[in-house]
């Protein structure tokens, strides 16, 4: 069923960011009434000529927004330019997809969110910043392919719940990779006084 894991990782993000994070957190509510109104919107979609666009798609464009503002960690034009080089990535892969799918032997969102978790973690190393170029670059992706089979008359819906499992696929491997990354330099601080002590120690 297309759209059940995007609200099975919704709701659980909704859950966490509700009941789980600080109420000190600034953008706490902000980011619960967001997650909220994502879920809720998501069924809707509106069409223009042979191509549907989802009301989640805007939100999802003002979120990534968002968090552009918030966490332009090194140069601007290089996070733009690590949306652009995921985005024609995505957009090649539903090209590939369509007029040659026969290369695609594994599950199809899996290998597109794995395609797109993978890009994003080698190009930027911020947290907040990959999450950033990920939600980013898969939504323009899909403007991209929208305006590319469009000529050829095709319909297709932007911003379907298809494309919203890939992206919540792409987005928990990420945050899953950025949650290792801060574990280990969580214990590389605090294990190497104690190894070095035991060291002086014995000494």
């Amino acid at each position: 069923m297309e759209g059940l894991f995007f609200y099975w990782i919704g709701w659980s993000l909704w859950i966490i960011v509700t009941f789980f994070v600080s109420k000190a957190n600034t953008y706490r509510y902000l980011a619960s009434f967001a997650l909220l109104l994502l879920i809720i919107i998501t069924p809707y979609h509106f069409s223009i000529g042979t191509t549907e666009i989802g009301v989640s798609f805007f939100l999802l464009y003002i979120a990534a927004s968002f968090l552009f503002v918030k966490s332009q960690c090194g140069h601007p034009l290089y996070l733009v330019t690590c949306m652009l080089i995921v985005s024609f990535a995505y957009c090649a892969f539903l090209c590939f997809e369509m007029f040659d799918p026969i290369w695609v032997v594994f599950n199809r969102d899996w290998m597109l969110a794995g395609m797109l978790a993978c890009l994003v973690i080698l190009l930027h190393k911020q947290a907040l910043s990959r999450i950033c170029i990920l939600i980013f670059a898969a939504l323009n992706g899909e403007v991209i392919f929208a305006l590319i089979i469009q000529k050829y008359g095709f319909p297709f819906q932007i911003g379907s719940f298809r494309f919203l499992d890939v992206l919540s696929m792409a987005f928990v491997v990420v945050s899953g990779w950025n949650m290792i990354e801060y574990l280990a330099a969580y214990l590389e601080r605090n294990l190497n006084p104690l190894v070095k002590e035991k060291q002086n120690y014995h000494e």
